[in-house]
């Protein structure tokens, strides 16, 4: 997915251990906005948030177990200068077959976002004065052991949504999806063996948050990598620097796409220790030169 929003909240996936069978929580973060003026970052608190739902289960019939992760994240028109209105929804859902050692048979990802290609703050003044067509590119990527493929979408809605009432529109998505054709779609072959498993993101940052918050943990020599599917291509997401903090661990991340040589960077926060353990207490990151967000959590039910 594009866009800081979204994949600010794709970055808060990681693992939930103290999550029990059939059951599920809820992690409530607040949103903290930087700009850059030439040397120096203002910003604001409060400024946007969202949610993360993480659901887990088991189907001992098919002799599988799932996990499932929703997440709304954005910014509040309310706080933002020029009321803009920035803001993702994506869930993603693994399934393992289950044996002597779970394996993971797919994974695949649904998300959409608010369309912002600004690349400057002024230009997101602008287009919000103009009030310009709100657009949601929608994306379905699958990855299974033969092949991945990705149905990508594009929404255009008169009726504006933020990330405090995106349920109508989610619901829309869900729906013409399934009946809709892609307005595009593409596939990635694994033969000869392209990835080792078939993951996404959210499952390839699962399992290095899991990595790094347990036992022993990774040395500065070797920090662990995981290559993941995404849009049916491939990535390689690798931890560049781990940094004790006691209770806590915080974790600079890279993503790289493989095709293109594009990187993303990220740092998250997470407890070593209790029920979150491998969730991200705080995330940072910089979608754009001039814009850094921090999500704070607050509050878990």
């Amino acid at each position: 997915m594009k866009g800081g929003f979204a994949l600010a909240g794709c970055l808060l996936l990681a693992a939930c251990p103290g999550v029990a069978a059939e059951q599920g929580v809820e992690f409530h973060y607040t949103m903290r906005g930087e700009v850059r003026l030439l040397l120096f970052w203002i910003g604001r608190d409060k400024v946007g948030g969202g949610h993360v739902g993480i659901r887990q289960g088991a189907n001992p019939d098919l002799k599988e177990r799932w996990k499932e992760v929703e997440v709304v994240f954005g910014s509040d028109p309310e706080r933002v200068p020029g009321r803009i209105s920035r803001w993702g929804y994506g869930v993603e859902r693994a399934v393992w077959t289950l044996g002597p050692e779970d394996k993971l048979s797919n994974s695949v990802f649904e998300g959409l976002i608010r369309y912002s290609p600004e690349e400057s703050l002024s230009e997101v003044r602008a287009a919000a004065r103009r009030g310009d067509a709100r657009v949601y590119p929608a994306t379905q990527s699958v990855v299974e052991r033969e092949k991945a493929r990705v149905n990508q979408y594009l929404f255009e809605e008169k009726e504006d949504f933020d990330y405090r009432r995106p349920e109508k529109l989610v619901e829309k998505f869900h729906s013409e999806i399934r009946r809709r054709a892609p307005d595009q779609k593409a596939e990635l072959k694994n033969q000869p063996s392209v990835y080792r498993e078939p993951q996404g993101f959210l499952t390839a940052l699962d399992g290095l948050c899991r990595q790094i918050t347990g036992s022993p943990r990774p040395t500065r020599g070797r920090l662990p990598s995981e290559t993941y599917v995404y849009q049916a291509r491939l990535y390689r997401l690798a931890v560049q620097n781990l940094q004790n903090l006691g209770s806590s661990v915080r974790a600079e991340f890279e993503a790289v796409n493989l095709q293109k040589g594009t990187r993303t960077s990220f740092t998250l926060t997470l407890p070593t220790t209790g029920e979150r353990r491998g969730v991200p207490s705080q995330i940072v990151f910089a979608p754009r030169w001039w814009l850094r967000l921090r999500l704070d959590l607050v509050e878990v039910r």
